[in-house]
């Protein structure tokens, strides 16, 4: 009978190492299953050493930047979610089951040696988004393709298919990021940039009256402190979110109001607040409209 309890011993804690809930020998395990947002922690940081960390199908971890080093490893399983608002520097082995979710708003930068144990694998469909750029190794070599599958591209500007993952790549970026629910995680539910006041109509040559703050911007999830950047364009039915290199920044207007600085206009001018809090997360307030209107004539005044 002793035989028999130390086989199913065994044979329980090699499901469960398969299922990644007890970690290899001399690892210490950290399980995420439910949300954990670190982002605001006063050590917002993870740096994993000796830890296997699972993130499980209820799971939601939100840090800072991770890093993992030769002695760890990470586990995302079906539907778990792992977010990194900054960058993620992985020496070992990272797993993405199918229908889980790394999203790297900084850089992925890979130390360790292009060996079984550096992989980083995900299952179809992989959800995986880097927003800035991925870093070979620490010896200057590219990525083994083989190892980083998730990583590669379609296109053929490169040897290893990974300098050019901006385009077809098995990953997303930060437009493809834009339309997944899950970034509601990172910038908060209803993220809305406010509203400020209000058209008008002036003469060449007259001052703007002040634009004023009706409402801040808000969200729902992950409270943080804004900051606010005015601009202003001429072009005619300019959405800011997909146009902004149409807009002039305004030097010294990130405030709630406004008191226009930029001289007198001469044409139908546009003006908007940005609002942003970090981690890519930015929006716009609603776009005020400048009007211009020829003055009275003298002679229309005082003509009897």
């Amino acid at each position: 009978m002793k035989k028999i309890c130390v086989i199913i011993t065994l044979i329980s804690t090699a499901f469960f190492n398969i299922a990644g809930v007890v970690p290899p020998p001399g690892q210490t395990p950290i399980t995420i299953s439910t949300e954990d947002d670190r982002r605001s922690d006063p050590n917002p940081d993870l740096n994993l050493n000796k830890n296997l960390l699972t993130i499980t199908s209820t799971g939601k971890l939100m840090v800072r930047n991770l890093v993992v080093d030769n002695n760890s490893d990470v586990v995302i399983q079906t539907d778990g979610v792992l977010i990194v608002e900054g960058d993620l520097i992985t020496e070992n082995k990272m797993t993405i089951e199918a229908g889980g979710t790394l999203i790297v708003l900084g850089d992925f930068v890979h130390t360790g040696s292009d060996t079984n144990h550096g992989g980083f694998t995900s299952s179809d469909p992989s959800n995986v988004y880097i927003l800035g750029s991925i870093d070979g190794s620490d010896d200057g070599n590219h990525l083994n393709p083989n190892l980083y599958p998730v990583l590669q591209c379609d296109g053929a500007a490169s040897n290893d298919g990974l300098t050019d993952y901006q385009n077809n790549c098995n990953f997303g970026g930060e437009t493809d990021l834009m339309t997944n629910p899950i970034y509601q995680a990172i910038c908060g539910e209803n993220f809305s940039g406010g509203e400020i006041s209000s058209d008008q109509e002036v003469c060449e040559g007259n001052e703007l009256d002040p634009f004023l703050n009706v409402s801040p911007a808000t969200t729902s999830g992950n409270e943080t402190s804004f900051t606010y950047q005015w601009y202003y364009t001429t072009k005619l039915n300019s959405d800011p979110k997909t146009d902004l290199m149409s807009w002039t920044l305004i030097e010294n207007a990130e405030s709630l109001d406004y008191t226009s600085n930029i001289g007198s206009i001469t044409q139908t001018t546009f003006f908007v607040r940005q609002a942003s809090k970090g981690a890519g997360c930015v929006t716009y307030s609603n776009i005020v409209t400048i009007d211009m209107v020829d003055a009275p004539s003298p002679i229309g005044i005082f003509h009897e």
